[in-house]
């Protein structure tokens, strides 16, 4: 009897040090979990109120939203007064709402995306705890995406549709995911049909999804599929009505194409190895586990193969919009967002064998949860390196004086808006002439070359500002090269993006003194 109560009173104190072991891991990763969202939420307020672009094309997003608050059209025949870019109009819609309330600028797109990205983290919250039944798995998944900050091009809160367009989507999956009505389904294609008209590459990720559910709930696949169709296809129709055809234009004619950069097995190498396995591996294993062993044990047949095809599609978005020439890091938000909310189903599917795996399945979870932490680890960062400083502040307003004071129409070929708190009317951005000459054919694109052609030999610009190659071999031989924007080589760079400023001011060849200097030439820049 002596004996058996020892053996039982070590059993005991195994099974108590063993659950305080789990509790400190979970809390631990929890509280680690939780620094990484509300660092991103204090860097946000921070830089949601910085005056300038956080990105190179993030001014020529608020020029989409100050031509709807101004009642002009938002697509239209392309040129140099203004080309919209190749996205669908929700984004734009959406934040023109808000710049009703807080007028024209950076902020009600930068709150856009801010609370969307805070809205993708409830979902994913959502998600894992819905599946798990625990809190603290749901909160990895949201501090592992909050973490992936930097890794994402800190594209969180920049005033670009990629925010809106995660959040639309995670919405419509999840309601996909949990639906046990037809309302429910309704919803979901609703939300997902929205992704598609704020950034098309959600049809990449609707594709697998959609197999499954018809593999799975055939009545129910239809109504989501008739739903996502009735608003993409009847939607655009009427916007294309709305917009003469230029809707389709620009959103399906030049958005279906790809310019692949480089060899396609290289690109996929370098996807799957340097920016998926090599800086988060611990959530790539999670991942697989969870493929492996979330819901065999349970009674999810039908839904057993959600997260397969959710992969899927994820991923190939991210594959396939990162192979594209002149893509970012904001490219590879889709395969974050699954790698996150799978790191969380990960530790679910541990948990889940944990109680009848024997000893090796009592450690896998705290062995799972030390893992996590040393990946938290490898994704800490310095926020500092992320925020604008007070010189670029300077910069900037003192670049808006030196662009204020040059007579007549200034040219700032890289940076929409920017132009306008100057006093000065804003151009087509680079980037979206850029689209219209290498992605269209026919009329248009000759239109806009033409148009460009002719405003440089008549010299329409009292000066163009430029940061890097602009069909320099037209306007060079109208224009010189007459002074440099700023003095010092370390202010006014974009946190995130293309790295480019403003470098030099270009003048007509006749109104240049022969010195270099415009015909006004305030004090540099510092």
């Amino acid at each position: 009897m002596d004996s058996g109560n020892g053996v039982n009173g070590k059993m005991d104190c195994e099974s108590s040090l063993e659950k305080i072991l789990h509790t400190v891991l979970r809390h631990a990763v929890s509280v680690v979990a939780s620094l990484f969202v509300l660092t991103f939420v204090v860097l946000a307020v921070v830089r949601i109120q910085y005056p300038f672009e956080l990105e190179w094309m993030e001014g020529a997003t608020v020029d989409h939203v100050a031509r709807l608050l101004s009642g002009k059209t938002l697509y239209c025949e392309p040129s140099l007064d203004f080309t919209p870019f190749r996205y669908g109009p929700f984004y734009y819609y959406i934040s023109a709402l808000l710049g009703l309330i807080f007028g024209s600028g950076f902020l009600p797109l930068r709150l856009v995306s801010f609370c969307s990205t805070l809205g993708c983290m409830v979902l994913l919250y959502k998600f894992v705890k819905r599946e798990t039944s625990c809190w603290q798995y749901g909160l990895v998944s949201v501090g592992f995406f909050a973490a992936t900050y930097p890794a994402s091009g800190t594209w969180f809160d920049v005033g670009r549709v990629d925010m809106l367009f995660l959040f639309l989507l995670l919405a419509g999956l999840y309601l996909l995911r949990f639906s046990d009505s037809p309302r429910e389904v309704a919803m979901a294609g609703l939300f997902s049909a929205l992704a598609v008209l704020t950034k098309q590459v959600a049809v990449l990720v609707l594709i697998p999804v959609g197999i499954w559910f018809l593999l799975t709930d055939r009545r129910m696949a239809v109504l989501f599929g008739c739903m996502v169709a009735l608003v993409v296809v009847g939607g655009g129709l009427i916007l294309d009505k709305i917009y003469d055809g230029w809707f389709y234009f620009y959103v399906f004619s030049m958005g279906q194409h790809i310019a692949y950069a480089g060899g396609l097995m290289e690109r996929l190498w370098s996807f799957l190895v340097v920016l998926v396995w090599k800086p988060f591996p611990i959530a790539s294993l999670l991942s697989i586990t969870c493929l492996i062993f979330y819901g065999w044990s349970r009674d999810y047949a039908k839904r057993r193969f959600f997260y397969v095809a959710l992969l899927v599609g994820m991923m190939g978005a991210a594959f396939l919009l990162w192979i594209n020439a002149g893509s970012y890091y904001n490219n590879l938000l889709p395969g974050h967002v699954i790698l996150s909310l799978m790191c969380g189903l990960g530790l679910g599917a541990i948990g889940s064998i944990r109680s009848h795996a024997g000893v090796a399945g009592r450690v896998l979870l705290p062995v799972a949860l030390l893992a996590c932490l040393w990946q938290f680890g490898m994704m800490r960062y310095d926020p500092q390196k992320h925020l604008p400083s007070d010189a670029d502040r300077r910069a900037g307003y003192a670049f808006l004086d030196k662009i204020a004071a040059i007579d007549g129409e200034v040219m700032v070929a890289f940076h929409g808006h920017v132009p306008t708190l100057a006093g000065k009317r804003t151009h087509a951005n680079r980037m979206a002439i850029t689209d219209v000459l290498n992605r269209s054919k026919g009329e248009p694109r000759m239109k806009l070359k033409n148009e460009i052609k002719a405003a440089l030999k008549d010299q329409r610009f009292g000066a163009l500002v430029l940061d890097h190659t602009w069909f320099e071999d037209m306007w060079k031989e109208h224009y010189v090269e007459a002074d440099s924007v700023f003095a010092s080589p370390d202010v006014f760079w974009p946190v995130t993006g293309w790295r480019i400023r403003p470098e030099r001011i270009c003048v007509p060849i006749d109104q240049d003194d022969g010195q270099g200097l415009p015909r006004v030439a305030p004090e540099d820049v510092n």
